[in-house]
C-alpha cells in the first residue's frame, strides 16, 4: 500500500489539498495452501461490476486488488478484466493487483489488466492455460479457446506496456521463451 503513495493520491480542490481513499477489494479464493474456498466465477465478477462500477473519481484514488487464487472462468476472469479496465479510464483512479500468494489462472488475466502489479516474495502468477473437465479429467481446452485467450492476455500485456510474448507463454504451452530481460 505504501506503494500507491507515488499514484498520486492527492487532489487538488480549490487550491486546498485532499486525500483520496484506497479502496481495497479482494479475491482470496485460496484458504492456506491448499485448493480449498472459491473460484473465481459469475458471483465474483458481478461483485467486481458492481464495485469497480460504482467508484467515484472525487473520492477513490487507487483501487488495490488483494489476491490469492488459483482461478476459475475464464469469461468471468475477462468480465473483472473488462470493469478494471473501465475503471482504470476513470480520471485520476489507478488500479493495482497485490498478488499475496497466488494470481493463477484467471487470477494471472486478472492482474495484468491491472496499472500496477506486486506481489509478495515468492508469489506465482501465470499457469492461464485454458482447461476443460470432463469424464476424462481435466485436459487442455481445444485449439481456437487457447488461442483466444493468449490474445486476450497479449493485448492487455501490450496496452500495459507488459511483454506480450511473457503474457502468452503464460496461456499457451505452444510459445516457447528463451530469455526475458527486465
Amino acid at each position: 500500500c505504501l506503494a500507491l503513495a507515488a499514484c498520486g493520491l492527492i487532489a487538488s480542490g480549490q487550491g486546498q489539498k485532499r486525500e483520496k481513499s484506497v479502496l481495497v477489494v479482494p479475491i482470496r479464493t485460496v484458504k492456506g495452501r491448499v485448493m480449498e474456498g472459491e473460484m473465481i466465477d459469475e458471483g465474483i465478477a458481478a461483485f467486481f461490476e458492481r464495485v469497480l462500477g460504482s467508484v467515484d473519481s472525487k473520492k477513490i484514488g487507487a483501487v488495490v486488488i488483494d489476491m490469492n487464487t488459483f482461478g476459475g472462468r475464464v469469461d468471468s476472469a475477462i468480465r473483472i478484466a473488462d470493469a478494471i479496465e473501465k475503471c482504470q479510464k476513470k480520471k485520476g483512479v489507478h488500479v493495482a493487483v497485490f498478488i499475496n500468494d497466488e494470481a493463477i489462472s484467471a487470477g494471472s488475466l486478472i492482474s495484468i489488466s491491472c496499472d500496477r502489479i506486486y506481489m509478495t516474495k515468492g508469489g506465482t502468477i501465470g499457469a492461464s492455460t485454458p482447461v476443460t473437465f470432463g469424464a476424462e479429467g481435466m485436459k487442455v481446452a481445444e485449439e481456437k479457446v487457447v488461442s483466444f485467450v493468449a490474445a486476450k492476455f497479449r493485448a492487455l500485456a501490450e496496452s500495459h506496456g507488459r511483454n506480450p510474448t511473457v503474457a502468452a507463454a503464460m496461456v499457451d504451452p505452444s510459445v516457447e521463451l528463451l530469455e526475458v530481460r527486465v
